[in-house]
Parts: structure tokens; C-alpha cells; sequence
């Protein structure tokens, strides 16, 4: 995996959100996800990365989303999440993290709609 990799997009997504200053964090229940970032070449775009084993529960428990907050010193309910998967957007939900689901429910590296989401 290099960054000819990444999404379409993704970079300038990125580029964007670090311009207007906010800090991100990687919440990811993988343990292989800050070497995947690392082989995209994303790593700096991240101010935070979750350790995965020091989690209790992973998703779709809250546990990955309330500590990417309190890394980054924010309550959850002013974070914002971007998911690809249907436990992720669950984890999201029950952290609280900022979200109107009935406009967006999450991004999805498989395209999915929000309609596939709705029982998440």
C-alpha cells in the first residue's frame, strides 16, 4: 500500500481540514490501521492515534470514539465521525459524536447509502 492508494479525494479532504485548523484523531479498532496510514502516507494529517490494544471493547462500543475525544480534549458530542462500516457508525452513535444521520450517515470506501445505515 502506497499513497497512489488513497481515495480519490481523500487528500484534499484532509488538506482542508487541517487548513481550517481542526485536530483529528484515528479511531480505529484495527491494530493494523497506524501502519496503513503510515504506508499511505497519512500519518500527519492525525494530531492522535487510538492504541487499538488499549481498548476494553471494540466497536460497536463507544470506547474507540470517547478516547479519540479525550485525546484530542474534546466532548465527543463536538467530534465528528467518518465511518465505513455499519459497527463503526454504531460506535459513533452511542459516543454521542456530532452527527445529523438522516443527512449523512457515513463515507464508505464500498459507496454505500445512507439507506443501508439506517439500522445502525
Amino acid at each position: 500500500m502506497t499513497p497512489a492508494n488513497r481515495l480519490p479525494g481523500v487528500t484534499a479532504f484532509l488538506d482542508e481540514i487541517v487548513a481550517a485548523g481542526y485536530p483529528m484523531a484515528l479511531a480505529s479498532a484495527s491494530t493494523n490501521a497506524p501502519a496503513e496510514i503510515a504506508h499511505l502516507g497519512l500519518t500527519s494529517y492525525f494530531t492522535h492515534i487510538v492504541p487499538a490494544g488499549s481498548l476494553k471493547a471494540s466497536k460497536p462500543a463507544p470506547d474507540v470514539y470517547l478516547a479519540a475525544a479525550g485525546l484530542l480534549g474534546l466532548p465527543p458530542e463536538r467530534c465528528v465521525a467518518f465511518e465505513d462500516t455499519v459497527t463503526g457508525v454504531q460506535a459513533a452513535r452511542a459516543a454521542g459524536l456530532l452527527n445529523d444521520w438522516n443527512q449523512f450517515a457515513a463515507t464508505s470506501r464500498c459507496h454505500r447509502t445512507a439507506d443501508e445505515y439506517s439500522g445502525a
